[in-house]
């Protein structure tokens, strides 16, 4: 099971932010879709020069 690095809550989600190392964004996002049934949407993002997998989760589920 993986943990997120970091999150952000807004009003409408919390979005957790998986950190991705030298494996392939695909397999990350397979992970965690099957770890993370509540999720709205799954999306490789870059912060500060690291690769993340960003996976939403809308406010109430």
């Amino acid at each position: 099971m993986r943990f997120p690095e970091f999150t952000e809550t807004t009003d409408k989600a919390t979005t957790l932010f998986f950190a991705v190392g030298s494996e392939r964004d695909s397999d990350v996002m397979d992970e965690l879709e099957d770890t993370y049934a509540c999720l709205a949407k799954l999306t490789p993002v870059l912060r500060d020069g690291k690769k993340y997998i960003a996976l939403e989760i809308p406010e109430g589920e």
